[in-house]
């Protein structure tokens, strides 16, 4: 049974979903059903994840060869055959040994998203399938013992939106590396899936719409409930913080999960919240832009205010300094 000779290796909530969505409805494009089955990753993972509704994905795990390989029967006359794993570039230091001695020299392309909205991005999901119920700047404060106690890597908000050393890694492994931002997916879809489709070596025929967004989190009802949501300080945030303090866990949980399932994809991140997360990913940035040499200032990271804030060394909620990235 043959093997996929192309992956799309992440960024999680990057649009992988949909650019593989779009690759295979290509008629010589194959990408498996589920796109995302994990199975490389899955021999050095620990089962199971911890975190709240981690057991369903983990359910959904495909974990031996025979089941891999039964994803891609009857496709040996399609010209490329892949699968789309998100997690595979979050652990690439482990997976590029396993891709390497399965699959030996298969196509990669990674696609990227501002590192900041994909953390927040990563967090309304979450929020949104009532998994998440903390604050955003909870969450990140959170993050290094969430993963210490074996939560899956979808909860890695900020860790996963440090690309540069991984793209590299894979560079490095690999002889055909294809990287893609979801800036361009988004401005000019189908210019950017017509190069992905050259780049497999296929026809560059665009089959389907790619103007359709597949798997997106969706604008809240009220900026304003969800400015309040996120609040961290001033009037506002300071009602919100002695209610916080004073309720029991269950009743915040609730009344948190009712506002974030009435206002749709949850909160909308503070001002200062942001700039604090995007001085904190732009020495990543910086080293991404001469890795795959591309000027990235359309990022949040990289505009000026940033440039201003990431000389002050502020100290962030989590411990993090603005010039910390490791």
């Amino acid at each position: 049974m043959p093997l996929p000779n192309f992956l799309i290796v992440g960024a999680a909530k990057a649009g992988t979903t949909s650019l593989s969505t779009y690759l295979g409805a290509h008629p010589n494009v194959f990408v498996s059903t589920p796109s995302e089955p994990k199975f490389l990753t899955s021999g050095f993972l620990e089962f199971p994840h911890q975190g709240p509704g981690d057991a369903e994905i983990d359910a959904g795990v495909v974990r031996d060869l025979q089941s891999y390989r039964q994803l891609f029967a009857g496709t040996e006359d399609i010209e490329a055959r892949g699968e789309a794993s998100a997690d595979l570039l979050y652990y690439h230091r482990r997976s590029i040994p396993v891709v390497k001695d399965l699959l030996g020299d298969p196509k990669i392309i990674a696609i990227l998203r501002d590192p900041v909205e994909r953390a927040f991005s990563a967090y309304k999901f979450l929020v949104g399938l009532g998994r998440e119920t903390r604050s955003f700047g909870e969450a990140l404060a959170a993050e290094p013992r969430r993963l210490e106690e074996n939560w899956e890597f979808i909860w890695a908000y900020r860790g996963a939106s440090l690309y540069a050393q991984a793209v590299e890694a894979y560079q490095d492994a690999f002889s055909n590396v294809l990287v893609l931002l979801l800036d361009d997916l988004k401005t000019k879809p189908r210019k950017t899936v017509e190069g992905a489709l050259e780049f497999l070596g296929v026809r560059a025929v665009v089959s389907t719409d790619v103007n359709k967004v597949h798997n997106e989190s969706r604008a809240p009802r009220s900026d304003r409930l969800a400015e309040w949501r996120a609040a961290q300080s001033g009037g506002v945030a300071n009602v919100l913080n002695i209610g916080r303090t004073l309720a029991p866990e269950g009743v915040k949980r609730f009344v948190r999960q009712q506002l974030d399932r009435w206002n749709g994809q949850g909160p909308t991140m503070g001002s200062i919240q942001r700039q604090r997360l995007a001085a904190s990913f732009r020495k990543d940035v910086k080293q991404l832009e001469r890795v795959i040499d591309r000027d990235l200032n359309s990022w949040s990271t990289n505009s000026h205010l940033q440039e201003i804030l990431s000389h002050l060394q502020f100290p962030l909620r989590n411990g993090w300094t603005s010039d910390d990235v490791n």
